[in-house]
């Protein structure tokens, strides 16, 4: 069990597939930004439900970045979200950063993080026989609007 900072997507990804609740079995403290909530209670529905409940209850814990100024001088390069997590991930020693997209794994790659996006949870959560199957929530995403071409899906079934 370890400690991780998640951005909005694969929230917003989870909670599409009903399975949001699986990131308290990964690790043993999830925690998530200022800026993240931000982004997810733009949109309130349930995904913003998901994240007051969490932190109402502890599962979640709310962050606020110490090095604000890093997030405002890397705008622009990227969300302020994902910037977030990676300035998190940094500040909080995290053993991953929940993310997923590319140009900001890779910048959390070049500063010693580890990186896992949605994809990655539900692998690791077949691993440990908290899902049965990748597949149907990989078709089910697809089918919710994230890009997932049938080579990936069945490469990363294999």
């Amino acid at each position: 069990m370890k400690k991780a900072v998640i951005n909005a997507s694969p929230i917003i990804s989870l909670c599409k597939i009903g399975v949001e609740n699986i990131l308290f079995e990964l690790f043993e403290k999830v925690f998530i930004t200022d800026e993240v909530i931000g982004e997810i209670d733009s949109k309130p529905g349930r995904m913003s439900n998901f994240i007051k409940d969490s932190i109402a209850i502890g599962k979640l814990k709310k962050y606020s970045v110490a090095k604000k100024s890093m997030i405002d001088d890397l705008y622009g390069k990227m969300h302020k979200g994902e910037l977030s997590v990676v300035i998190a991930g940094l500040e909080l020693q995290a053993d991953y950063v929940i993310i997923d997209e590319i140009a900001a794994r890779n910048f959390a790659e070049s500063l010693s993080l580890n990186p896992i996006g949605t994809i990655g949870l539900l692998r690791i959560a077949k691993k440990k026989g908290l899902i049965q199957s990748v597949k149907p929530f990989l078709m089910e995403l697809r089918e919710k609007g994230m890009w997932l071409s049938k080579q990936i899906i069945e490469k990363i079934i294999k």
